[in-house]
């Protein structure tokens, strides 16, 4: 329980009483002994509190990696099966359609990579080993190379993707 200081201040303490018995059975009065386990208080609500912020990381990554798991699973079909295409039908396809195949193979496995990277600095980020360090980027390659990644699986599903190639913007 919490007991007021003469000071005007509170703290936490643990308690024990016995009653004093009178002749006739009646309680006549208490013994008491109490201890302040204020410290031991504020380590339990600091236990609690790190307890509720690593319940909050759990979920955070296992939402994490249950994106991550649903992302890399396109990427890897394609992988899959433009290289099921290409080896099972290597003599029958001419020399454009195999180039057209490993590109598409190359563009999945490069979006791959960026996914599995993604997961790799979010798990650093959360071990604290990325230090916030801001800096000037131009998003022209930025762009350039999302746009790259994306476009052939656009054109598979006859999305057209556009972007002003002009536009030079710098961000911080």
């Amino acid at each position: 329980l919490e007991e007021l200081c003469k000071d005007g201040s509170w703290v936490w303490v643990e308690a024990t009483a016995t009653a004093y018995y009178d002749q006739n059975g009646e309680i006549s009065g208490y013994h008491g002994v109490s201890r302040d386990i204020s410290e031991r208080k504020k380590a339990e609500q600091l236990l609690k509190q790190q307890e509720n912020q690593l319940r909050e990381l759990i979920s955070t990554k296992d939402k994490l990696f249950s994106i991550i798991a649903h992302d890399l699973r396109s990427p890897f079909n394609s992988i899959l099966g433009f290289s099921d295409l290409l080896t099972n039908s290597a003599e029958n396809q001419d020399i454009e359609t195999a180039k057209i195949f490993a590109k598409m193979i190359n563009t999945s496995a490069k979006k791959t990579l960026v996914l599995l990277d993604n997961l790799l600095d979010w798990a650093k980020s959360q071990s604290g080993k990325i230090k916030f360090k801001p800096v000037t980027l131009n998003l022209k390659p930025i762009v350039i190379e999302i746009f790259d990644l994306l476009n052939s699986t656009a054109e598979i599903k006859n999305i057209s993707l556009n972007y002003d190639q002009y536009i030079d913007i710098e961000v911080y």
